[in-house]
């Protein structure tokens, strides 16, 4: 019996307590509808909801203990230190609380909004009385990122669905992106981003007066100067290298600073430091940093086999270094390619299934590191002639980026004007960046649509097809250009910044380089559509000259970019075809002197620039076209249509501003080195498409037809089809 009434009593459930009753610690009878608690005291009495929880499956159970085993072995495989043997950092006493944020992140505990804080192995005695906050959370805090690096020993960060070790208990977890969450959680992300960035602004001084920034044995103070100007100049470049982690990692030995990255910084900028202590001849410019580019190749050996995001960042950046400054065009073009396949080994080409255990500064960094590499793919393909290596079909990438601080903040005229002639200008880094990055992505549809080499063989009605939705793609483009970036046709009080003028010359550009195919195809030259394009060559050479002029006026000539050199050899090529048909009736002497001007000026600090000036000269040689002494034209290129010579002051001029004052140009009294030029309104002049043709189908020494066995030069290459006698007499004309 007694069994019995124990059996009875297991069986029996205790009843749940009510709401009010369980809020308030006190014991519930469980009666219905109202319990007594409730009914003495008033309440209304409210049973308590049961969420039912899952209950595990065998399934679920043994892909949570593969998860458990395959992450184990990689934790146990991942090397004892990150930082290579060459650089000397100081070790962590902390290691075990390493070991716990390793162990949240595997169970994906690590908030995605979460932003690391500042390292301390450098912090001085009095930092913690007057920086509380960063001694609070140091013990958390982790001195190592993993998303910084691809672990090693032979285990990548990414394999496709098609690799044997394609990771499917992450696909079967999959992943909430932060940008699919909540608007206000995204909020809330970005403005922890960009409160933190504010902070280590503030921190940067700190640090720099505490002697806690490395600079890899520079001065202080020729160090900083050199990491400014490559945030004010290296605006793509700049993208890749998240100034905020940089600059505390170069505080703290974290993950994301690198003595490789930082001498790369250094050797990018160093042409255009006012220092005369980092050249080795003190009066040649040209010399300046080659400290640094030994300092980068001696580290170099260590880590170029081992995919680091400090590493891919400094090949990026000497890519784009050697080509323009060195003329050094297999190493940039490896170094640029090594860093493209470390990007895919990282996995930061995709959104990883496992984002949500990275905080938003990983994810924001790997954003801005995978679309600086796309925007200097293009660049490099667009100046070598070659065709890319990251396709926009091969990312999922957002083009998104949280931490917008830089979008307002004050424009750094360092290395670009003297310093008596500070802008108040916000810098608008964010939307410049940003339109670059959509103007790459035309830029990868104009090399995969009409200069592939499979496109080759396309017919004259493809082809036309093609150039028109590019067209309409580049044009949609600067129609939604934000109004504060477009100031060659917006009216606008303000200055333009030099980096807008440089992403405006290399959308002309595209447009000639579009264009320039119906030139040249037998079976569309001599119709309305080659006139149309040649046309449009024409306008587009005229506003790369325009923007040189506006460049030269605000701003320093010698601060130009490489962009705008580029775009000065591209325009230069149109306007000695016009001459060489129009004379000057067009203005286009005009316009070649600031070609070519540009061109000059650089072949001191870009080695593409005087090759660039040598292709020029053998193109005046070839087309007839010889200037005077006194800038007059000489010989058999004098205008053929003699009623329109004085049609060149016609000008649609745009109004905009210099040094803060409204202009307006009359080309009858304007002053060639003082005042800007404006571009010629073609409609009002007699202008001889058909003749003009003839001049352009005599360019090349390819075939007339696109179909013809010589090969077609994939974009205005500077070193296209230059045979080994013309290498030896141009190398011996640029020493």
């Amino acid at each position: 019996m007694v069994l019995d009434r124990t059996r009875a009593s297991s069986s029996q459930r205790a009843t749940l307590a009510c709401e009010y009753c369980r809020e308030k610690k006190l014991r519930c009878d469980g009666a219905k509808p109202v319990c007594r608690s409730c009914k003495v005291r008033g309440q209304r009495c409210v049973p308590q909801s049961i969420k039912q929880q899952p209950r595990p499956t065998n399934r679920r159970i043994k892909e949570l203990e593969d998860e458990n085993r395959t992450l184990l072995q990689r934790l146990s495989q991942r090397p004892t230190h990150d930082k290579d043997s060459s650089e000397t950092t100081p070790t962590t006493p902390d290691t075990s609380a390493a070991h716990d944020h390793e162990g949240q992140a595997i169970e994906g505990a690590v908030s995605s909004c979460a932003v690391s804080d500042p390292c301390e192995h450098h912090q001085h005695p009095g930092e913690s009385e007057s920086y509380p906050s960063l001694d609070a959370k140091k013990q958390r805090q982790p001195t190592t990122s993993s998303p910084a690096e691809a672990p090693q020993n032979r285990h990548t960060s990414y394999h496709g669905p098609t690799s044997v070790l394609f990771d499917e208990i992450s696909r079967v977890r999959g992943s909430q992106d932060i940008f699919e969450r909540a608007p206000e959680e995204i909020e809330h992300a970005r403005c922890r981003l960009i409160a933190e960035t504010a902070r280590q602004r503030q921190l940067e001084i700190v640090n720099l007066s505490t002697d806690c920034l490395d600079f890899d044995g520079v001065e202080p103070e020729i160090g900083m100067q050199l990491l400014s100007i490559f945030w004010a100049r290296q605006l793509h470049a700049g993208l890749i290298v998240y100034r905020t982690a940089f600059m505390r990692d170069m505080a703290s030995g974290g993950p994301y600073f690198s003595k490789l990255l930082l001498n790369a910084m250094y050797y990018s900028v160093s042409k255009h430091s006012p220092s005369t202590s980092i050249r080795q001849d003190a009066t040649d410019r040209a010399t300046a940093g080659w400290s640094f580019r030994q300092r980068f190749d001696q580290l170099l050996r260590d880590l170029f086999d081992k995919t680091h995001i400090t590493t891919i960042q400094a090949l990026l950046i000497m890519a784009c270094s050697l080509f323009t400054r060195c003329d050094e065009r297999s190493v940039s073009w490896l170094y640029a390619g090594n860093a493209f396949n470390m990007i895919i080994d990282a996995g930061i080409h995709v959104e990883p299934a496992s984002s949500k255990s990275m905080s938003t500064e990983d994810i924001e960094i790997r954003r801005r590191v995978y679309w600086g590499a796309f925007m200097i793919d293009k660049v490099q393909c667009l100046y070598q002639g070659r065709h890319p290596c990251l396709q926009i079909r091969d990312t999922n990438v957002p083009l998104v980026f949280l931490d917008d601080y830089e979008e307002l903040e004050k424009f750094d005229t360092t290395s670009f004007c003297e310093p008596s002639q500070q802008s108040v200008s916000p810098s608008y880094h964010m939307t410049t960046l940003r339109s670059l990055c959509r103007l790459s992505i035309i830029m990868e549809r104009i090399h995969s649509k009409i200069y592939a080499v499979s496109q080759l063989a396309q017919t004259p009605e493809d082809l036309c097809k093609d150039v028109l939705d590019l067209q309409l793609e580049l044009e949609a483009w600067r129609q939604g250009l934000p109004r504060h970036l477009d100031l060659i046709t917006a009216s606008t009080k303000s200055n333009p910044l030099p980096y807008n003028l440089g992403m405006l010359a290399v959308y002309n550009v595209l447009l000639i380089l579009v264009h320039r195919l119906l030139l040249f195809d037998s079976a569309l030259s001599s119709g309305p559509i080659a006139s149309q394009a040649l046309f449009t060559c024409c306008k587009a050479a005229s506003e790369i000259t325009h923007i040189l002029r506006v460049h030269e006026k605000l701003y320093n000539p010698l601060s130009e970019t490489f962009s705008l050199c580029y775009a000065a050899y591209i325009g230069a090529t149109i306007q000695i075809h016009i001459l060489a048909q129009h004379g000057d009736q067009f203005a286009a002497l005009e316009s070649l002197r600031v070609c070519l001007g540009c061109l000059d000026r650089h072949q001191a600090i870009y080695s593409a620039a005087k090759r660039a000036r040598i292709i020029i000269a053998r193109l005046m040689e070839r087309v007839d076209v010889r200037i005077c002494e006194n800038g007059s034209l000489l010989g058999s290129c004098q205008p053929q249509n003699s009623a329109n010579s004085g049609a060149a002051a016609s000008f649609v001029v745009n109004q905009g501003s210099v040094d803060g004052a409204e202009f307006r140009m009359d080309t009858q009294d304007s002053v060639p080195d003082t005042t800007l030029v404006g571009m010629p309104s073609f409609d009002s002049l007699d202008f001889d498409a058909e003749v003009a043709l003839e001049y352009f189908r005599k360019f090349r020494d390819t075939s007339e037809s696109r179909l013809g066995v010589e090969y077609y030069p994939s974009f205005y290459d500077l070193y296209y089809s230059i045979s080994p006698q013309q290498a030896e007499m141009e190398s011996a004309l640029m020493s």
